[in-house]
């Protein structure tokens, strides 16, 4: 069954003022959090959350991009870059994640149950 995944961006940490050289920048992006979600075609969901660094030790002037002409495109495309740079993860891991929890979710193997009837007096023991 096919998947279809959405990144959402959810905050960023920034640094309210970062200073290299002779330069000072306003509200650096340091930090990106963010969720994958995966909705099946039969309306079943599931996501992951995490989050990545970004440098901060060298901000150049040429594509530096200011908070206020951010995208959630273009903050994607960062997160995306540095989680496939990782060794341990990439986009196709985070994916394979949600596909597994959606195959739990339509195939589980265990689910939680309650009796009609819950509650026993004191006296009844």
């Amino acid at each position: 069954m096919t998947i279809t995944y959405t990144w959402k961006v959810e905050s960023l940490d920034v640094m309210p003022t970062k200073t290299i050289g002779a330069e000072e920048f306003s509200d650096v992006v340091s930090r990106v959090h963010w969720r994958l979600i995966g909705v099946g075609e039969d309306g079943v969901t599931a996501e992951v959350y995490g989050d990545v660094l970004l440098d901060t030790t060298t901000v150049d002037p040429e594509t530096f991009v200011a908070f206020d002409d951010l995208t959630p495109s273009k903050v994607v495309d960062w997160a995306v870059e540095l989680i496939n740079r990782s060794e341990e993860e990439s986009v196709e891991h985070f994916k394979s994640l949600v596909a597994d929890q959606i195959g739990r979710k339509r195939t589980p193997i265990s689910v939680t149950r309650t009796l009609s009837e819950s509650v026993v007096a004191d006296s009844d023991i």
